[in-house]
């Protein structure tokens, strides 16, 4: 039903916020909730309003935050989300929200989860310059402690295993 109602209103920026927040309830810690979310199309859905609304601050921050309870540790939803161009707009929030502490935050703890164990997202999430924003987001907070411990994270996840 909030995937659907996601597609139904895709020009209603407070409703794809708050179906975003539901999603992210519904799978903070629920494996079995992540997967019908994934199977229902809930990350494309997420992404597509990333992508229709990237200035609007409140889309983006819970965005990033139900894509990263939906894609961790889960497999599928991270190739899901992958496919889908989350890793690609989870950087765009970061570079369009530069001063935004808690989005950056979140966003670092997104990328994370996607490229934790999944090798095609963090070949993504360098092509994209996931690199850069993850630096960039500890550069503009120096003293905001839960940016800079996301950060160091998603720089772990996102280099693990990583030869070059």
């Amino acid at each position: 039903a909030v995937v659907a109602a996601m597609v139904a209103h895709p020009l209603d920026a407070e409703m794809q916020r708050m179906a975003c927040r539901a999603l992210s309830n519904m799978t903070n810690g629920n494996v079995q909730n992540q997967t019908r979310a994934g199977d229902a199309g809930a990350v494309e859905a997420v992404v597509a309003a990333m992508i229709a609304y990237p200035l609007v601050d409140r889309v983006q921050r819970v965005a990033c935050t139900s894509l990263g309870n939906m894609t961790n540790g889960n497999v599928q939803n991270q190739t899901r989300a992958g496919d889908a161009g989350a890793v690609e707009a989870v950087v765009a929030a970061m570079v369009a929200h530069p001063l935004d502490a808690v989005m950056q935050r979140v966003a670092c703890i997104t990328l994370g989860y996607m490229t934790s164990g999944n090798v095609q997202n963090r070949t993504r999430a360098g092509n994209a310059g996931a690199f850069e924003a993850v630096v960039a987001a500890m550069v503009a907070h120096p003293l905001v402690e839960g940016v800079q411990h996301a950060a160091f994270s998603a720089l772990g996840c996102m280099t693990s295993g990583n030869v070059q």
